[in-house]
């Protein structure tokens, strides 16, 4: 099997594909994109990238997400880029039947790029930014393993919200969806 926009029809009948059209998606995206998340982790790639995809089957949006990884490098050009942003979402039932779904509303992957994050924050098409980054990721420690990018979840904000704030001050939504079990070092 292989999960790439060349062979997605190749795929077995039992998994549910995207109905809308990936490519005009991601064109959309990255001319004006609505939502940057930061974090592209398992709990993005399930959830927001599952919601996203929802939104863009049942013709509510008709951008995706374009995702930064701050934390591992290797996600991106690992994970994503081989699979042309594409993802599973598999889905285990009580009763043992498992659903399978392409996830497809992925637009873009970037990673420790922090010129291109300030470029996608200032977007004034931007609506949203929003983390999963886990608790440590707030931390002081060095997040992003570049060597001309060692700083914090928190610097990368700031930086991506000074550029926006720089190119006209729309407004944006900040959301945090971490779900912290300490917070005495955040």
């Amino acid at each position: 099997m292989k999960l790439n926009l060349r062979d997605i029809n190749n795929l077995p009948p039992s998994y549910k594909l995207p109905n809308f059209d990936i490519l005009t998606m991601i064109d959309r995206t990255k001319k004006a994109p609505a939502w940057l998340h930061i974090g592209a982790g398992n709990i993005f790639r399930m959830l927001m990238a599952g919601v996203q995809q929802n939104l863009l089957n049942n013709g509510h949006v008709d951008t995706g997400i374009i995702v930064f990884e701050p934390y591992d490098e290797s996600i991106i050009p690992l994970a994503f880029a081989p699979h042309d942003n594409l993802t599973l979402a598999v889905t285990l039932h009580a009763n043992g039947v498992a659903d399978t779904q392409v996830i497809a509303s992925i637009a873009d992957g970037l990673s420790c790029d922090l010129p291109s994050l300030c470029q996608v924050a200032a977007n004034p098409s931007l609506q949203m930014i929003s983390l999963t980054i886990t608790e440590k990721g707030y931390s002081t420690d060095n997040i992003c393993a570049k060597p001309c990018l060692a700083i914090t979840a928190i610097e990368l904000v700031t930086a991506a919200l000074f550029r926006r704030f720089q190119s006209g001050a729309k407004p944006i939504a900040l959301v945090s969806m971490d779900n912290f079990a300490e917070t005495e070092n955040i």
